[in-house]
């Protein structure tokens, strides 16, 4: 999910001939901070950073999916009952 709503983001922005804003290298500074703090190849580093991002994304995906969902009989404590 993460990945796939950056590439739209900036194929958005391209399309419009916008500026890329700083926050798009936001999430690469973690992947900086993995390289520059471990003895580690920029490879290992890449991989791991890849595994962080996509286990990271499905738990969001899935907890976006059931938290977001509800039917229409169902209603949380202090909702007033439709």
């Amino acid at each position: 999910m993460y990945l796939g709503s950056y590439i739209k983001s900036i194929i958005q922005i391209l399309l419009i001939r916008e500026r890329l804003p700083l926050s798009f290298i936001l999430p690469f500074t973690v992947l900086a901070a993995m390289v520059v703090s471990t003895s580690e190849p920029l490879t290992f580093c890449t991989a791991m950073f890849a595994w962080i991002i996509t286990i990271s994304s499905i738990c969001f995906g899935i907890i976006g999916v059931n938290a977001a969902h509800h039917h229409p009989d169902i209603f949380h404590d202090g909702d007033t009952p439709r």
